[in-house]
Protein backbone atom coordinates (compact mmCIF):
# COMPACT_ATOMS: atom_id res chain seq x y z
CA UNK A 1 0.00 0.00 0.00
CA UNK A 2 2.68 2.59 0.96
CA UNK A 3 4.75 2.23 -2.83
CA UNK A 4 1.33 2.62 -4.12
CA UNK A 5 0.37 6.24 -1.68
CA UNK A 6 3.72 7.21 -2.77
CA UNK A 7 3.15 6.64 -6.73
CA UNK A 8 0.17 8.42 -6.49
CA UNK A 9 1.85 11.46 -4.41
CA UNK A 10 4.17 12.18 -6.70
CA UNK A 11 1.78 12.41 -10.01
CA UNK A 12 -0.73 14.00 -7.83
CA UNK A 13 2.38 16.76 -7.45
CA UNK A 14 3.57 16.32 -11.24
CA UNK A 15 0.16 17.53 -12.20
CA UNK A 16 -0.93 19.67 -9.29
CA UNK A 17 -4.19 17.04 -8.54
CA UNK A 18 -5.57 18.19 -4.81
CA UNK A 19 -5.77 14.99 -2.32
CA UNK A 20 -8.47 13.98 -0.30
CA UNK A 21 -7.27 12.16 3.01
CA UNK A 22 -4.94 9.37 2.94
CA UNK A 23 -3.77 10.59 -0.94
CA UNK A 24 -6.91 9.25 -2.36
CA UNK A 25 -8.08 11.20 -5.56
CA UNK A 26 -10.39 14.10 -5.02
CA UNK A 27 -13.48 13.95 -6.69
CA UNK A 28 -12.93 16.81 -8.85
CA UNK A 29 -9.69 15.80 -10.16
CA UNK A 30 -10.65 12.81 -12.45
CA UNK A 31 -13.80 10.92 -13.36
CA UNK A 32 -14.51 8.41 -10.71
CA UNK A 33 -13.26 4.99 -11.36
CA UNK A 34 -15.95 2.66 -11.16
CA UNK A 35 -14.90 -0.68 -8.74
CA UNK A 36 -14.54 -4.14 -10.55
CA UNK A 37 -15.16 -7.16 -8.22
CA UNK A 38 -12.17 -8.88 -7.19
CA UNK A 39 -12.03 -12.06 -7.40
CA UNK A 40 -9.35 -13.11 -4.86
CA UNK A 41 -6.89 -16.03 -5.62
CA UNK A 42 -7.13 -19.35 -3.99
CA UNK A 43 -3.24 -20.81 -4.38
CA UNK A 44 -3.33 -24.22 -4.89
CA UNK A 45 -0.90 -26.46 -2.60
CA UNK A 46 2.03 -27.80 -4.07
CA UNK A 47 3.72 -30.60 -3.16
CA UNK A 48 7.79 -31.05 -4.19
CA UNK A 49 7.64 -31.75 -8.01
CA UNK A 50 9.50 -34.43 -9.26
CA UNK A 51 10.73 -35.85 -12.43
CA UNK A 52 7.40 -36.97 -14.14
CA UNK A 53 6.07 -35.87 -17.90
CA UNK A 54 7.49 -33.10 -18.74
CA UNK A 55 6.28 -29.85 -19.91
CA UNK A 56 4.64 -31.05 -23.29
CA UNK A 57 2.39 -33.12 -21.22
CA UNK A 58 0.58 -30.21 -19.44
CA UNK A 59 -2.69 -29.46 -20.40
CA UNK A 60 -2.32 -25.13 -19.97
CA UNK A 61 -4.73 -22.84 -22.13
CA UNK A 62 -3.72 -20.85 -24.38
CA UNK A 63 -4.79 -17.49 -22.58
CA UNK A 64 -5.36 -16.21 -19.23
CA UNK A 65 -5.78 -13.23 -17.63
CA UNK A 66 -5.17 -12.66 -14.01
CA UNK A 67 -9.05 -11.56 -13.12
CA UNK A 68 -10.27 -14.71 -14.08
CA UNK A 69 -8.38 -17.26 -11.86
CA UNK A 70 -4.91 -17.79 -10.60
CA UNK A 71 -2.16 -17.28 -13.61
CA UNK A 72 0.38 -17.91 -10.58
CA UNK A 73 -0.24 -21.72 -9.96
CA UNK A 74 -0.31 -22.22 -14.33
CA UNK A 75 3.06 -20.44 -14.31
CA UNK A 76 4.01 -23.00 -11.69
CA UNK A 77 3.12 -25.80 -13.04
CA UNK A 78 5.53 -25.56 -15.90
CA UNK A 79 8.18 -24.80 -13.71
CA UNK A 80 7.08 -28.24 -12.01
CA UNK A 81 7.48 -30.05 -14.97
CA UNK A 82 10.73 -28.55 -16.56
CA UNK A 83 13.48 -31.25 -16.52
CA UNK A 84 16.04 -29.85 -18.10
CA UNK A 85 15.93 -25.95 -18.71
CA UNK A 86 14.42 -23.27 -17.59
CA UNK A 87 15.33 -19.44 -18.76
CA UNK A 88 13.56 -17.02 -17.14
CA UNK A 89 13.48 -12.81 -18.17
CA UNK A 90 11.42 -11.04 -15.45
CA UNK A 91 10.91 -7.25 -14.41
CA UNK A 92 10.18 -7.73 -10.88
CA UNK A 93 9.79 -11.05 -8.79
CA UNK A 94 8.16 -11.16 -4.92
CA UNK A 95 6.06 -14.21 -5.68
CA UNK A 96 6.64 -17.09 -3.32
CA UNK A 97 4.80 -19.71 -4.80
CA UNK A 98 7.07 -19.27 -8.01
CA UNK A 99 10.17 -18.52 -6.42
CA UNK A 100 9.79 -22.10 -4.38
CA UNK A 101 9.13 -23.94 -7.34
CA UNK A 102 12.45 -22.53 -9.05
CA UNK A 103 14.47 -23.33 -6.38
CA UNK A 104 12.59 -26.92 -6.13
CA UNK A 105 13.58 -27.25 -10.12
CA UNK A 106 17.38 -26.17 -9.43
CA UNK A 107 17.77 -28.41 -6.77
CA UNK A 108 16.55 -31.22 -9.18
CA UNK A 109 19.03 -30.73 -11.10
CA UNK A 110 17.34 -28.53 -13.72
CA UNK A 111 19.68 -25.77 -14.88
CA UNK A 112 17.86 -22.13 -14.24
CA UNK A 113 18.61 -18.92 -15.33
CA UNK A 114 17.23 -15.77 -14.35
CA UNK A 115 17.66 -12.24 -15.45
CA UNK A 116 15.79 -9.63 -13.39
CA UNK A 117 15.81 -5.77 -13.80
CA UNK A 118 18.93 -4.53 -12.06
CA UNK A 119 16.35 -1.66 -10.58
CA UNK A 120 14.22 -4.27 -8.72
CA UNK A 121 16.77 -7.08 -7.65
CA UNK A 122 18.02 -5.21 -4.46
CA UNK A 123 16.45 -4.23 -1.71
CA UNK A 124 17.52 -0.68 0.36
CA UNK A 125 21.22 -0.49 0.89
CA UNK A 126 21.80 -2.73 -2.55
CA UNK A 127 21.52 -5.62 -0.60
CA UNK A 128 19.74 -8.91 -3.06
CA UNK A 129 16.31 -8.96 -1.76
CA UNK A 130 14.99 -12.38 -0.01
CA UNK A 131 14.19 -13.99 -3.17
CA UNK A 132 16.95 -13.43 -5.28
CA UNK A 133 19.13 -15.08 -2.15
CA UNK A 134 17.41 -17.73 -1.98
CA UNK A 135 17.31 -19.01 -5.20
CA UNK A 136 21.36 -18.45 -5.66
CA UNK A 137 21.54 -20.41 -2.49
CA UNK A 138 19.67 -23.27 -4.44
CA UNK A 139 21.96 -23.07 -7.16
CA UNK A 140 19.76 -20.39 -9.83
CA UNK A 141 22.36 -18.81 -11.67
CA UNK A 142 21.01 -15.55 -11.41
CA UNK A 143 22.24 -12.27 -13.44
CA UNK A 144 21.05 -8.54 -13.60
CA UNK A 145 20.60 -6.41 -16.25
CA UNK A 146 19.31 -2.45 -17.07
CA UNK A 147 18.30 -0.76 -20.42
CA UNK A 148 20.67 0.74 -22.85
CA UNK A 149 20.53 3.77 -21.00
CA UNK A 150 21.75 5.34 -17.31
CA UNK A 151 20.20 3.42 -14.73
CA UNK A 152 17.19 5.36 -13.92
CA UNK A 153 15.92 5.34 -17.47
CA UNK A 154 16.84 2.07 -19.07
CA UNK A 155 15.22 -1.27 -17.56
CA UNK A 156 15.10 -4.87 -18.59
CA UNK A 157 11.33 -5.28 -18.61
CA UNK A 158 10.30 -8.83 -20.29
CA UNK A 159 8.47 -11.29 -18.56
CA UNK A 160 8.90 -14.42 -20.19
CA UNK A 161 10.18 -18.18 -19.53
CA UNK A 162 10.94 -20.84 -21.33
CA UNK A 163 10.73 -23.67 -20.21
CA UNK A 164 13.25 -27.45 -21.74
CA UNK A 165 12.46 -25.18 -24.88
CA UNK A 166 9.29 -26.69 -25.87
CA UNK A 167 7.19 -24.71 -24.36
CA UNK A 168 7.33 -20.41 -22.99
CA UNK A 169 5.27 -18.00 -21.20
CA UNK A 170 5.10 -14.40 -22.38
CA UNK A 171 2.87 -11.67 -21.65
CA UNK A 172 2.37 -8.35 -19.35
CA UNK A 173 2.26 -10.63 -16.07
CA UNK A 174 5.44 -9.80 -13.82
CA UNK A 175 5.62 -12.25 -11.43
CA UNK A 176 4.47 -10.72 -8.14
CA UNK A 177 1.38 -11.78 -5.98
CA UNK A 178 0.13 -8.11 -6.64
CA UNK A 179 -0.45 -9.11 -10.65
CA UNK A 180 -2.26 -12.11 -9.67
CA UNK A 181 -4.42 -9.73 -6.97
CA UNK A 182 -4.50 -6.32 -7.91
CA UNK A 183 -3.72 -5.99 -11.55
CA UNK A 184 -5.33 -6.32 -14.98
CA UNK A 185 -2.83 -8.89 -16.62
CA UNK A 186 -2.53 -11.34 -19.69
CA UNK A 187 -0.33 -14.47 -19.75
CA UNK A 188 0.15 -16.70 -23.14
CA UNK A 189 1.55 -20.16 -23.13
CA UNK A 190 3.29 -20.40 -26.79
CA UNK A 191 4.66 -24.00 -28.13
CA UNK A 192 5.41 -22.52 -31.54
CA UNK A 193 9.20 -24.28 -32.20
CA UNK A 194 10.63 -20.62 -34.32
CA UNK A 195 8.86 -18.36 -31.89
CA UNK A 196 10.59 -20.54 -28.94
CA UNK A 197 13.98 -20.20 -30.96
CA UNK A 198 13.74 -16.81 -31.47
CA UNK A 199 12.89 -15.90 -27.44
CA UNK A 200 16.34 -18.48 -26.50
CA UNK A 201 18.73 -16.36 -28.95
CA UNK A 202 17.45 -12.87 -27.47
CA UNK A 203 17.26 -14.67 -23.85
CA UNK A 204 21.27 -15.48 -24.86
CA UNK A 205 21.65 -12.23 -26.18
CA UNK A 206 20.56 -10.44 -23.01
CA UNK A 207 22.68 -13.28 -20.83
CA UNK A 208 25.63 -12.10 -22.35
CA UNK A 209 25.27 -8.32 -21.67
CA UNK A 210 23.90 -8.78 -18.00
CA UNK A 211 26.22 -8.86 -15.06
CA UNK A 212 25.86 -11.29 -11.80
CA UNK A 213 24.18 -10.52 -8.69
CA UNK A 214 26.23 -7.70 -6.32
CA UNK A 215 28.54 -6.10 -9.79
CA UNK A 216 27.60 -2.36 -9.77
CA UNK A 217 28.09 -1.35 -13.20
CA UNK A 218 26.12 2.37 -13.51
CA UNK A 219 25.75 2.03 -18.02
CA UNK A 220 25.17 -0.31 -20.18
CA UNK A 221 26.24 0.25 -23.89
CA UNK A 222 23.53 -0.18 -26.94
CA UNK A 223 23.65 -3.65 -27.76
CA UNK A 224 24.54 -4.66 -31.37
CA UNK A 225 21.88 -5.58 -33.74
CA UNK A 226 21.93 -9.96 -34.04
CA UNK A 227 20.49 -11.64 -37.26
CA UNK A 228 20.10 -14.89 -34.98
CA UNK A 229 16.95 -13.05 -33.10
CA UNK A 230 15.21 -12.46 -36.70
CA UNK A 231 15.79 -15.48 -38.25
CA UNK A 232 13.59 -18.14 -36.65
CA UNK A 233 10.63 -15.46 -37.15
CA UNK A 234 11.26 -15.66 -40.82
CA UNK A 235 8.95 -18.97 -40.76
CA UNK A 236 6.81 -18.19 -38.12
CA UNK A 237 5.74 -15.23 -40.23
CA UNK A 238 1.98 -14.12 -40.07
CA UNK A 239 -0.44 -12.83 -42.67
CA UNK A 240 -2.35 -9.66 -42.17
CA UNK A 241 -4.50 -7.55 -44.96
CA UNK A 242 -1.21 -8.30 -47.34
CA UNK A 243 1.40 -7.79 -44.69
CA UNK A 244 3.50 -10.01 -43.10
CA UNK A 245 3.83 -10.00 -39.37
CA UNK A 246 7.10 -11.70 -37.05
CA UNK A 247 5.23 -13.56 -34.41
CA UNK A 248 7.66 -11.92 -31.82
CA UNK A 249 9.58 -8.59 -31.53
CA UNK A 250 12.22 -7.60 -29.96
CA UNK A 251 13.19 -4.46 -28.21
CA UNK A 252 15.71 -2.07 -28.00
CA UNK A 253 16.80 -3.24 -31.70
CA UNK A 254 14.74 -0.62 -33.02
CA UNK A 255 11.97 -2.67 -35.26
CA UNK A 256 9.32 -3.27 -32.49
CA UNK A 257 7.35 0.26 -32.74
CA UNK A 258 7.84 -0.14 -36.27
CA UNK A 259 6.65 -3.55 -37.01
CA UNK A 260 3.22 -2.07 -34.69
CA UNK A 261 3.24 0.77 -36.28
CA UNK A 262 2.74 -1.25 -39.69
CA UNK A 263 0.02 -3.40 -38.33
CA UNK A 264 -2.33 -0.10 -37.02
CA UNK A 265 -1.48 1.31 -40.50
CA UNK A 266 -2.97 -1.96 -41.72
CA UNK A 267 -5.93 -2.11 -40.01
CA UNK A 268 -9.10 -1.13 -41.65
CA UNK A 269 -12.23 -2.24 -39.44
CA UNK A 270 -10.99 -1.28 -35.99
CA UNK A 271 -8.19 -1.37 -33.39
CA UNK A 272 -8.45 -2.21 -29.85
CA UNK A 273 -5.99 -1.12 -27.56
CA UNK A 274 -5.34 -2.03 -24.28
CA UNK A 275 -2.12 -0.83 -23.21
CA UNK A 276 -0.72 0.65 -19.26
CA UNK A 277 1.05 3.26 -21.20
CA UNK A 278 1.06 5.44 -24.83
CA UNK A 279 3.54 8.10 -25.82
CA UNK A 280 5.74 6.69 -28.65
CA UNK A 281 4.00 9.37 -31.54
CA UNK A 282 4.40 6.98 -33.88
CA UNK A 283 2.25 4.85 -32.58
CA UNK A 284 -0.11 7.74 -31.51
CA UNK A 285 -0.83 9.54 -34.84
CA UNK A 286 -1.22 6.37 -36.47
CA UNK A 287 -3.80 5.46 -34.33
CA UNK A 288 -5.50 9.15 -34.82
CA UNK A 289 -4.88 8.17 -38.97
CA UNK A 290 -7.00 5.18 -38.60
CA UNK A 291 -9.78 6.95 -37.31
CA UNK A 292 -9.56 9.68 -39.83
CA UNK A 293 -9.76 6.88 -42.80
CA UNK A 294 -13.16 4.91 -40.94
CA UNK A 295 -11.58 2.42 -38.14
CA UNK A 296 -12.87 2.21 -35.17
CA UNK A 297 -10.66 3.21 -32.48
CA UNK A 298 -10.93 2.21 -28.63
CA UNK A 299 -8.30 2.86 -25.80
CA UNK A 300 -8.09 2.12 -22.42
CA UNK A 301 -4.92 3.00 -20.66
CA UNK A 302 -4.10 3.33 -16.87
CA UNK A 303 -5.59 6.31 -15.61
CA UNK A 304 -2.28 7.27 -13.84
CA UNK A 305 -0.12 6.72 -16.55
CA UNK A 306 -2.76 8.30 -18.63
CA UNK A 307 -2.73 12.00 -17.26
CA UNK A 308 1.06 11.57 -16.38
CA UNK A 309 3.54 13.78 -17.30
CA UNK A 310 4.93 11.39 -20.29
CA UNK A 311 1.74 10.60 -21.86
CA UNK A 312 -0.95 13.74 -21.35
CA UNK A 313 -0.15 15.53 -24.46
CA UNK A 314 -0.48 12.43 -26.57
CA UNK A 315 -3.72 11.40 -24.92
CA UNK A 316 -5.18 15.35 -25.40
CA UNK A 317 -4.20 14.56 -29.40
CA UNK A 318 -6.17 11.25 -29.27
CA UNK A 319 -9.39 12.82 -27.83
CA UNK A 320 -9.37 15.56 -29.77
CA UNK A 321 -9.23 13.53 -32.73
CA UNK A 322 -12.34 11.69 -31.27
CA UNK A 323 -11.02 8.51 -29.96
CA UNK A 324 -12.75 7.07 -27.11
CA UNK A 325 -10.51 6.87 -24.46
CA UNK A 326 -11.30 5.27 -21.57
CA UNK A 327 -9.12 4.76 -18.00
CA UNK A 328 -9.04 2.15 -15.34
CA UNK A 329 -6.83 1.20 -12.45
CA UNK A 330 -7.57 -2.86 -12.42
CA UNK A 331 -9.67 -4.88 -10.43
CA UNK A 332 -8.72 -3.97 -6.68
CA UNK A 333 -11.26 -2.45 -5.02
CA UNK A 334 -8.68 -1.16 -2.68
CA UNK A 335 -7.52 2.79 -3.37
CA UNK A 336 -4.75 3.34 -5.15
CA UNK A 337 -3.16 -0.94 -5.24
CA UNK A 338 -4.41 -1.73 -8.71
CA UNK A 339 -3.16 -0.93 -12.37
CA UNK A 340 -4.60 -1.42 -15.98
CA UNK A 341 -1.45 -3.50 -17.09
CA UNK A 342 -2.21 -5.20 -20.09
CA UNK A 343 -0.06 -4.29 -22.98
CA UNK A 344 -2.52 -5.69 -26.31
CA UNK A 345 -4.27 -4.95 -29.14
CA UNK A 346 -6.76 -6.32 -31.08
CA UNK A 347 -6.95 -5.50 -34.86
CA UNK A 348 -9.69 -5.92 -36.92
CA UNK A 349 -10.89 -8.74 -34.60
CA UNK A 350 -7.81 -10.84 -36.17
CA UNK A 351 -4.68 -10.12 -35.43
CA UNK A 352 -3.68 -9.91 -31.81
CA UNK A 353 -0.06 -8.80 -30.13
CA UNK A 354 0.63 -8.65 -26.98
CA UNK A 355 3.67 -9.07 -24.45
CA UNK A 356 6.02 -6.31 -22.20
CA UNK A 357 6.10 -4.08 -24.61
CA UNK A 358 4.50 -0.65 -23.18
CA UNK A 359 3.48 1.86 -26.46
CA UNK A 360 6.13 3.83 -25.60
CA UNK A 361 9.62 6.18 -26.44
CA UNK A 362 11.39 4.10 -23.59
CA UNK A 363 10.05 0.82 -24.67
CA UNK A 364 11.49 1.56 -28.19
CA UNK A 365 14.73 3.00 -27.55
CA UNK A 366 16.02 2.19 -23.97
CA UNK A 367 14.52 -1.03 -22.49
CA UNK A 368 14.57 -4.59 -23.23
CA UNK A 369 11.26 -5.80 -24.11
CA UNK A 370 9.67 -8.23 -26.29
CA UNK A 371 5.93 -8.83 -27.91
CA UNK A 372 4.35 -11.68 -30.12
CA UNK A 373 1.43 -11.26 -32.54
CA UNK A 374 -0.80 -14.51 -32.84
CA UNK A 375 -3.72 -14.67 -35.84
CA UNK A 376 -4.71 -17.93 -34.01
CA UNK A 377 -8.74 -17.81 -33.52
CA UNK A 378 -8.84 -19.17 -29.70
CA UNK A 379 -6.10 -15.90 -28.78
CA UNK A 380 -7.96 -13.15 -30.69
CA UNK A 381 -11.61 -14.15 -29.27
CA UNK A 382 -9.71 -14.28 -25.84
CA UNK A 383 -8.54 -10.84 -26.08
CA UNK A 384 -11.13 -9.36 -27.78
CA UNK A 385 -13.33 -10.64 -24.92
CA UNK A 386 -10.83 -9.59 -22.15
CA UNK A 387 -11.39 -5.72 -24.29
CA UNK A 388 -14.96 -5.14 -24.17
CA UNK A 389 -15.22 -6.65 -20.98
CA UNK A 390 -12.41 -4.26 -19.69
CA UNK A 391 -14.04 -1.36 -21.70
CA UNK A 392 -17.58 -1.36 -20.39
CA UNK A 393 -15.56 -1.24 -17.10
CA UNK A 394 -13.53 1.79 -17.63
CA UNK A 395 -14.72 5.17 -17.60
CA UNK A 396 -14.51 7.83 -19.96
CA UNK A 397 -12.21 10.32 -20.65
CA UNK A 398 -12.93 14.30 -21.73
CA UNK A 399 -10.25 16.38 -23.59
CA UNK A 400 -11.54 19.18 -21.12
CA UNK A 401 -10.27 17.58 -18.19
CA UNK A 402 -7.15 17.13 -19.85
CA UNK A 403 -6.82 20.62 -21.27
CA UNK A 404 -7.27 21.62 -17.38
CA UNK A 405 -4.50 19.84 -15.97
CA UNK A 406 -1.87 20.57 -18.38
CA UNK A 407 -3.35 24.46 -18.00
CA UNK A 408 -2.50 23.56 -14.20
CA UNK A 409 0.60 22.10 -15.06
CA UNK A 410 1.77 25.06 -17.62
CA UNK A 411 0.89 27.28 -14.87
CA UNK A 412 3.13 25.60 -12.22
CA UNK A 413 6.05 25.68 -14.54
CA UNK A 414 5.84 29.65 -14.90
CA UNK A 415 5.11 29.83 -11.25
CA UNK A 416 8.46 28.17 -10.36
CA UNK A 417 10.34 29.65 -13.57
CA UNK A 418 9.13 33.18 -12.10
CA UNK A 419 10.28 32.02 -8.47
CA UNK A 420 13.92 31.82 -9.71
Amino acid sequence: MVKHIFRFLAAAIALSLPLSPLGARAESSLPSLKAAAVKQPVLESRAPASSGPGVESLNLPPVMFADEGVVGNSIAKVLDAAQSTLDIAIYSFDYRSLRNAITEAAERGVRVRLIINAGTAYEEGKKPSADIEAMEKAGVQIRTLRGVANYYRGIQHNKFMIADGKIMQSGSFNWTKSADTSSSENVLFISDPATIKAFSGYFRFMWAQAHAIGKDVSEYAPPPADEELVSPLADASIEFNGEAFPAASFSPLGKTGETLARAVNSASKSIDVAVFSLNLYTLVDGLIAARKRGAKVRIVSDYMQAVGKSQIDGTLKLLEAGIDMRINDGPSEAANEGNMHHKFAVFDGALVETGSYNWTHGAETRNFDSLVFSAAPEVVEAFQGEFEKLFAASTKLKASLIREKIKEREEKAAAKAEAK
